[in-house]
């Protein structure tokens, strides 16, 4: 079935989530512990990994790193005491990123695009295996690994799929998600994360809780909440087939996408969203839907700050712009 719907799987992502033996978690530990817990990752880590404290890095280059989903929003909380390292050999793409001092002492992740948990759990295993071989890992035999969060404990794994619904948002459905029985051990947020809002139909689920299980198992569960998730957008998007409204809706913005109009972050996101509805509902055919994925991110304000050097003054004629060239190369 998710095949039947390629566009409803952005990203999929593995975190896991470990901590120091002797340390006081982040939220209590001094710079000086902090500090020392940074160099043991990066003894660990070798010359594999970029650097960066989020201290030596400004504001807006740490609001990009967040919206693109590089790191937390815990690192932004503890940028005192943070630091993340980028895997250099997926520089382009920042495919693994290990922060430090977040939540936990260490928040490893793995990022891949479509429905790739497998594939980024292989991944990031491999650096979680080096992490473990060369630092004192806090666990028990009884409990697995000890998080600052309960439901991290056990494993310490939460396998989550960015996914994109916006036939059950436009008809009420999501709500609904949380009561079927695949989604009975799943938790439903919004794009960054605990706490965030849907934006642009945009969704996380993921594992509920890490203790009981193999990550293999846990894995699997996500796979399978995905497959009846699939099975209901695909129901949706069929019924809005029929509605003649959600046609003009989606028109109506596609033009004011591709007019080239000063566009303001909140008004992108809207019309981006109802575009890519158009998509999903076969009214509009692009030749690259990854590339079309990535413009939800790469259209944020500090991002194109960062990338482009943009005045902030300019941003919403600058992403008008941008935005303007850029479907008007994917659509076919």
């Amino acid at each position: 079935m998710i095949n039947d719907i390629k566009d409803i799987v952005i990203s999929s992502r593995i975190r896991l989530a470990r901590n120091v033996t002797g340390y006081p978690l982040p939220d209590k530990i001094d710079i000086a512990g902090a500090r020392e817990i940074d160099e043991k990752v990066a003894l660990a880590l070798g010359d594999g990994f970029q650097h960066i404290s989020m201290q030596s890095i400004d504001a807006v280059i740490r609001q990009s790193l967040f919206e693109r989903h590089l790191i937390s929003q815990n690192l932004l909380k503890y940028s005192s005491k943070g630091s993340v390292f980028f895997n250099k050999a997926q520089h382009k793409d920042y495919l693994i990123s290990v922060m430090v001092n977040e939540e936990d002492h260490i928040r490893a992740q793995c990022i891949h695009d479509g429905l790739s948990l497998n594939y980024a759990f292989d991944c990031l295993n491999a650096v979680d295996n080096i992490i473990i071989r060369n630092i004192d890992i806090a666990a028990s035999p009884l409990y697995g690994f000890l998080t600052g969060c309960l439901t991290n404990a056990g494993t310490g794994l939460r396998a989550s799929v960015m996914v994109f619904l916006p036939a059950l948002c436009v008809i009420g459905g999501v709500a609904a998600l949380t009561k079927r029985k695949s989604m009975r051990d799943m938790t439903i947020r919004g794009a960054y994360g605990e706490g965030s809002e849907a934006t642009s139909y945009l969704f996380q689920i993921s594992n509920r809780s890490t203790m009981g299980k193999t990550e293999d198992e846990l894995i699997s569960e996500v796979y399978g909440a995905m497959e009846d998730i699939a099975f209901l957008e695909a129901g949706a998007r069929d019924s809005l087939l029929r509605n003649g409204e959600v046609r003009g809706t989606v028109t109506n913005s596609f033009k004011r996408l591709t007019n080239q109009c000063e566009l303001g972050l909140n008004e992108f996101i809207t019309h981006f969203s109802n575009f890519k509805l158009g998509v999903g509902l076969g009214y509009y055919n692009v030749n690259n839907l990854t590339r079309l994925n990535k413009m939800i991110d790469e259209m944020q304000t500090a991002t194109l700050i960062v990338r482009f050097g943009i005045n902030p003054d300019d941003i919403m004629i600058e992403r008008g712009k941008r935005v303007s060239e850029e479907i008007r190369l994917l659509v076919d």
